[in-house]
């Protein structure tokens, strides 16, 4: 069984909105910002089982997903929580917001004016989730294209299992995955709706869980992955996008699954380097 953790950010929107202005124009909006999430774990198996939560999730544009699972410090079901997988260091006021230390300059002698008058105090954030290792993958491909003359938008299975051959170790070769046009993989905005570049992601259950440091230093010489989304913490925008004013998604069928002879993809030996054990910063308080 494989699972993903899914955050709602409530009354957030967390794709591209694509609408018109005053004159007619086609504007884009980016995705909103969100500190704070509901969280559900949700447990399922296989590829199949993946296909299925992203066939919901791509209708639910308040959500989207991170691998870390609810830590020892999350606050429990219904509750607003961060996402973060390890402690900080900040800042808190007197109405509960956490701010980042500043290093250097006027922010700096800011802060530093604040606490000393008690509108700051420091403390230590304490993390909601819990990064630990997986077995499953979802890898973000951009700045990729066909070969010449191959329209990639026109057969987005063909583009995928192109990505599965050519791009990935031969581990990932015939092993069934999911994949999924992301938002960005149509920008109305351009005449060209954002030319050749691929703007996909591909979805791979592997036999063996791994952590974010093996699964980066294991998938480093991939052409055109974005590593950011084998983060524990990292969200994975999962909702297609908003088309209002009546224009309409050019891809209007993003998501699919290619089959293969394999479900499970096999992972070689990684060799990690030694890592050096740093000493923590303890602040003087905790929140």
């Amino acid at each position: 069984m494989s699972q993903l953790t899914v955050l709602q950010a409530p009354g957030r929107c967390l794709t591209k909105i694509y609408g018109r202005d005053r004159k007619g124009g086609i504007v884009k909006r980016a995705y909103d910002n969100a500190a704070l999430f509901y969280s559900r774990v949700h447990i399922f198996e296989g590829i199949d089982g993946l296909f299925a939560l992203q066939g919901m999730l791509q209708r639910r544009q308040d959500c989207c997903v991170i691998h870390a699972p609810p830590g020892r410090w999350h606050p429990g079901d219904g509750e607003l929580a961060n996402r973060r997988v390890y402690a900080a260091a900040e800042l808190a006021d007197d109405r509960g917001r956490f701010h980042k230390p500043a290093r250097k300059g006027a922010d700096e002698f800011k802060q530093r004016q604040d606490v000393e008058a008690g509108r700051l105090r420091p403390v230590t954030v304490l993390p909601a989730f819990e990064a630990v290792p997986t077995a499953l993958v979802l890898l973000d491909f951009e700045k990729v294209v066909l070969p010449a003359g191959i329209a990639w938008r026109d057969d987005i299975a063909y583009t995928a299992a192109y990505l599965r051959q050519n791009n990935l170790p031969d581990g990932f070769h015939g092993r069934r995955c999911t994949y999924f046009a992301t938002s960005s993989a149509a920008d109305l905005t351009k005449p060209d709706l954002g030319g050749d570049e691929i703007r996909m992601r591909l979805g791979f259950m592997l036999d063996r869980p791994l952590t974010t440091a093996e699964a980066k230093r294991w998938l480093a010489d991939v052409d055109g992955l974005d590593r950011c989304t084998l983060q524990s913490n990292q969200p994975i925008y999962t909702a297609a996008p908003v088309f209002r004013d009546g224009l309409q998604d050019p891809m209007p069928e993003r998501l699919g699954m290619l089959d293969g002879e394999h479900e499970l993809v096999a992972v070689p030996w990684i060799e990690m380097p030694r890592q050096i054990e740093r000493a923590r910063f303890t602040s003087l308080g905790t929140a």
